[in-house]
């Protein structure tokens, strides 16, 4: 079973979040732009949420 987790994060809460799940999945969280490679069945995905929308992503 293939599992990521990606995350977007302004202030570095979400990472330490999206840290902790794959640190538990046994596999390290990246950051949102990078690109998955293959098949994924699961996703865990995590941004901030300001003014009742996910932040957008500046690159």
């Amino acid at each position: 079973m293939n599992i990521e987790v990606r995350y977007y994060s302004k202030s570095g809460n979400t990472k330490k979040i999206a840290d902790a799940i794959a640190k538990q999945a046994g596999i390290s969280a990246k950051p949102i732009h990078e690109p998955m490679q293959g098949k994924v069945d699961i996703l865990f995905l995590g941004t901030g949420i300001y003014a009742f929308d996910i932040v957008p992503v500046t690159i």
